[in-house]
């Protein structure tokens, strides 16, 4: 990586926070860097100490092209770090180790040393300097029971050159962790160190495809990754309100993976697109293993017909409302000549209801099928489906669109239509056989 050095600035920042710090230290240096902006603090050494500079404070800080997740500019980054440097600058020059105490139920050590709060004022008075006093006194009390380094939290700016991917584990090293997780787990539900599985009914004794397995599978397992040591950091609010529990080193994690999407803890200089791939861990065998395990029965995936059918139902169901029980859509549905008379009737129930619906959400989906609904206007009903699911299932994608997700277009049916479909469909009208699996072979029967 290329991290020539551009320039040291001393002042014009375009941070005031930056220039601030001139006041305490007798130098102030800031290099630009291609990832980082590197920031040293420090103090001429007094003759006798046989060196030249002590430096109090180095920090790498991300630049701002080294987070593609992170719009902040540099000046915004620099001003983010020098601020708390700000806050706690008194304690800085003079380090030292806390003991170790005992915290109460309220999470305040017995042994800290404490800090006398004002009286809250009686009157609409008094409250602007009451707020003043209180923070002063709150931080007071921080500094006193902690260490710059303890109130001195920067995770989120602070860049690491470290590329902690090369510690991810391999494809069959990953599946053979889901198996421990799903072994521990499944009759144990709950968050462990290395992994979380907290819903083992979403995936246990339910007859279902291998898609939905699949999809079953990214929501109801977490797998940790990579652990690493992170250091205790007071915690504190922007009042300065402690927070703080038991000083003590904890186990966290680079990485976490559901399903087959990994994802990462805090910012890299590289995105989301250039993290290894495990698409492919729950192969046909890691499936079989998983079923047996779960007692889950196999099924095939639903028909393009049948996900239209659920999710008209459920569209009937949001516009019916809260007279929907009195309706009876299923039964009624059924006594009806034609779809025009059907929809006739509907939109008379629902003014006698005086039910005026409105808005839209999320229809049935399974299989890697998503429904929508809008009842706005006249009404909409879209089914899609990734690509690759489309694929796999080795079912027609002709004359289907796609969208900007990466789906195909499977159903998207508007206003009449809705009505005419829900009709035939739901009537068991159709007798001729037919591959059904896009919008423009079900108007061909429709018409």
């Amino acid at each position: 990586m290329s991290c020539c050095t551009i320039k040291k600035n001393k002042t014009n920042s375009a941070s005031k926070e930056y220039d601030a710090l001139n006041k305490h230290f007798d130098s102030v240096e800031l290099e630009q860097h291609e990832k980082y902006q590197l920031l040293i603090l420090r103090d001429k050494a007094s003759t006798s100490k046989n060196i030249d500079w002590i430096v109090w404070l180095q920090i790498k800080i991300a630049a701002d092209t080294a987070n593609p997740n992170h719009s902040a500019s540099n000046a915004e980054n620099l001003s983010s770090v020098c601020k708390p440097i700000l806050d706690w600058i008194e304690i800085l020059k003079v380090p030292y180790e806390k003991k170790v105490s005992q915290v109460n139920l309220f999470g305040e050590s017995e042994d800290d040393e404490v800090e006398t709060m004002p009286e809250r004022p009686t009157g609409e008075k008094g409250w602007d300097k009451y707020w003043k006093d209180s923070n002063k006194a709150k931080i007071n009390y921080l500094k006193k029971n902690y260490t710059f380094l303890e109130l001195f939290n920067i995770n989120f700016y602070e860049y690491s050159n470290v590329d902690y991917r090369k510690k991810l584990p391999t494809m069959e090293e990953v599946r053979e962790l889901y198996k421990q997780a799903i072994t521990l787990g499944k009759d144990n539900a709950g968050r462990y160190e290395e992994f979380w599985f907290d819903t083992p009914r979403y995936l246990k004794d339910t007859p279902m495809s291998d898609f939905e397995l699949r999809s079953r599978l990214k929501h109801a397992v977490r797998l940790h990754l990579v652990p690493y040591t992170r250091c205790f950091s007071a915690s504190y609010d922007m009042s300065y309100t402690n927070h703080s529990r038991e000083r003590e080193e904890t186990t966290d994690y680079k990485y976490f993976l559901d399903g087959e999407r990994l994802s990462m803890s805090g910012w890299h200089d590289f995105d989301k697109q250039d993290l290894p791939n495990y698409v492919g861990v729950f192969d046909t065998e890691m499936l079989s293993w998983i079923r047996e395990e779960l007692n889950i029965e196999y099924v095939d995936a639903i028909s393009d017909e049948n996900i239209l059918k659920e999710n008209l139902k459920n569209y009937f169901s949001s516009l019916l409302w809260y007279g929907k029980d009195e309706y009876d859509f299923d039964n009624k549905i059924r006594t009806f000549k034609d779809w025009k008379q059907f929809k006739s009737h509907i939109t008379a129930y629902l003014k006698e209801k005086d039910i005026k619906p409105n808005g839209g959400g999320s229809g049935y989906s399974i299989d890697g099928f998503d429904g929508d609904y809008s009842l706005d206007k006249k009404g909409s009903v879209i089914i899609t489906q990734s690509i690759d699911d489309r694929l796999l299932m080795n079912r027609s994608i002709e004359a289907l669109l796609e969208n900007d997700y990466e789906e195909f277009i499977i159903h998207n049916i508007k206003g009449d239509d809705i009505y005419k479909l829900a009709f035939e469909l739901l009537n068991g009208i159709h007798i001729k056989k037919s591959t059904q699996t896009s919008l423009f072979d079900f108007m061909e029967l429709a018409a």
